[in-house]
């Protein structure tokens, strides 16, 4: 197989932007997850009690998990039948909505 050998999850998370703290307890996380550590390795390499791990793990998990889920299928925010761009309550100005219709069909303001 050709390219580069992948880098270990120490190297990987090293190149992360973060706190040593938060890199290392992501560290351990992913390590625990890949299973390179067990529970109780993790616990002893972080200091805390198992119960505190789990939580640790389940709140990260969690957040990963919800930054990756679609806020909503198809895309953009829902709109309101009927309504035009201009029509909606978040549109400020009628500058504001010439922009937004010149960057759907990319044209030129005369």
């Amino acid at each position: 197989m050709a390219g580069r050998k992948p880098l270990s999850i120490p190297d990987q998370v090293e190149r992360l932007p973060g706190s040593p703290l938060a890199k290392e307890r992501l560290r351990v996380i992913l390590a625990n997850l890949a299973g390179a550590l067990s529970p109780s390795q993790a616990c002893a390499e972080l200091g805390n009690e198992e119960s505190w791990y789990f939580e640790l793990r389940h709140r990260a998990l969690g957040r990963w998990s919800r930054r990756w889920s679609p806020s909503r299928p198809g895309g953009g925010p829902r709109r309101r039948p009927g309504w035009s761009r201009s029509e909606s309550p978040s549109s400020k100005t009628k500058s504001n909505d010439w922009s937004w219709n010149c960057r759907r069909r990319n044209c030129a303001r005369s």
